[in-house]
């Protein structure tokens, strides 16, 4: 809102008194009605001002109010009217990944190739049989349905990849390319996102409260499809969208993509990751499978969210695959195998080992366990340090990622530690940045990237191969 602010002439601007014109000066003359005239423009050009700040800002709240009113006036479905409310998640807390395994699978023809997951590690065989079906036959009508649209295509492949295992939620995406001919190309995604609990869909009322689904998906939504009208500015800010000549025509898009996904459409499908709500949307109706996806950044709507907390459950896993993490919420952590975190007065490790979907775990179990008992060792090292000498303060963080080399697999590990720093130095320079940036949404993993450089630190860089029966083949420096 503007404040109409006081303005106080003075007329000693315009006028002298009279007396002090006339004194010494016979020459002098009255003052003429030019002054006065001045005056008069001035007050005018200010009351006009205000009336002019007073209309635009009633105007701006009368049309977000009616945009406000519509939103909320979307038909929805029951689960919204029931206003359900969970425990929003807290930007202290930390989280575990599932302990759950998946598998990726590839069924192949002459002109086509899907690859999909097949899951291990829940207690309830029949719940994990009926999850498994669920992913081949939500994928399967993906084909179906990409096939229909495109029947004359010469080439179909629909890439999978696991980008959500945590809090009881299992999230794929599945990347469609369709070659039409030599020259044109057609790119999809799609999202299947399941709750383990019970094999249902999470749906976007799951993991925002009730009360806040319908403003989020507008502004996000907004802030997306602005893209696509050059003189819309790209802010999720509902009153700037009247400062386009296309502005009706966005809102109305926005307002339809939050009625298609409050009410579950088939155009719309979520993705979840520990980071992002991500929703798949059409670029164009008439082509359903050209889609833009819409990105939620889970620490923006802080307070709001339940990604985190809507389906905490125990029991629900065999424990046949070990517990990963802590990892701080909102931290990227997809493709995470294994972490060796500890945090104590005068020690910190932090080490994260990544694996890519395409190497099976299950063939490469002896590969796997060999790198892990590798950098396990590189960790207890640095906390034999820190235990005999309390007066430093001692860390470890590396960053490893494992690759297919041939029948082996290749561990890149970087990182750094460090034996003089002061406590304080550390929570000041490097665990506060990292946190802070873990939750903004960068895809950062470890603190590696904020080791100051100060103190002796050595820094780790190297390569090390391993065959599947956990030998190492290889281990060098780069």
């Amino acid at each position: 809102m503007f404040k109409k602010k006081k303005v106080d002439i003075d007329e000693n601007k315009f006028y002298l008194d009279k007396d002090s014109m006339m004194a010494g000066k016979p020459d002098a003359k009255p003052p003429t009605k030019i002054s006065t005239i001045i005056k008069m423009k001035l007050i005018f050009l200010l009351v006009f001002v205000v009336i002019t700040c007073a209309i635009t800002i009633y105007l701006v709240y009368i049309t977000n109010k009616h945009y406000e009113s519509k939103i909320n006036n979307i038909p929805e479905v029951s689960e919204i009217q029931e206003n359900k409310t969970y425990n929003a998640t807290n930007k202290n807390e930390w989280f575990y990944l599932n302990q759950l395994g998946y598998e990726k699978k590839y069924a192949k023809g002459d002109n086509y190739q899907l690859e999909y997951f097949e899951i291990d590690g829940l207690n309830d065989s029949k719940s994990q049989n009926t999850i498994n079906n669920l992913i081949i036959k939500k994928e399967s009508s993906v084909f179906d349905e990409v096939r229909k649209k495109y029947s004359t295509a010469s080439r179909y492949d629909i890439k999978a990849d696991v980008i959500g295992n945590f809090a009881n939620i299992l999230s794929i995406k599945l990347t469609i390319n369709i070659k039409v001919n030599s020259e044109q190309y057609v790119h999809g995604y799609r999202y299947i996102t399941i709750n383990l609990i019970d094999g249902n869909d999470v749906k976007i009322s799951d993991v925002i409260n009730s009360s806040d689904v319908k403003m989020i998906l507008y502004q996000y939504g907004y802030k997306n499809l602005a893209e696509k009208y050059s003189k819309v500015p790209d802010i999720p800010q509902t009153s700037k969208a009247f400062d386009s000549e296309n502005a009706e025509e966005l809102e109305e898009e926005a307002y339809q993509f939050v009625n298609e996904v409050v009410n579950h459409s088939s155009k719309t499908t979520i993705g979840i990751t520990s980071s992002k709500i991500l929703i798949t949307y059409p670029q164009n109706m008439n082509d359903e499978i050209y889609t833009r996806i819409i990105e939620i950044p889970l620490s923006e709507i802080n307070g709001k969210e339940t990604v985190y907390n809507r389906y905490l459950g125990n029991n629900l896993y065999d424990l046949s695959y070990e517990k990963i993490g802590p990892f701080p919420v909102y931290m990227d952590s997809s493709n995470a195998y294994s972490v060796i975190y500890e945090k104590n007065d005068n020690c910190f490790i932090d080490v994260v080992i990544e694996n890519n979907n395409e190497i099976n775990k299950k063939e490469y179990d002896e590969s796997f366990a060999r790198i892990i008992n590798y950098m396990d060792k590189m960790a207890n090292q640095i906390k034999a340090k820190a235990s005999d000498d309390k007066t430093r303060f001692y860390y470890l963080t590396a960053y490893v990622v494992i690759t297919p080399e041939g029948s082996n697999i290749n561990a890149n590990i970087n990182g750094v530690n460090n034996s003089y720093l002061t406590k304080e130095l550390f929570e000041k320079e490097v665990y506060t940045a990292f946190i802070k940036k873990v939750q903004s949404n960068d895809n950062i993993v470890t603190s590696f990237k904020y080791t100051p450089d100060v103190g002796n630190p050595t820094i780790i860089n190297k390569n090390v191969v391993i065959n599947k029966a956990g030998e190492i083949v290889e281990e060098k420096d780069k």
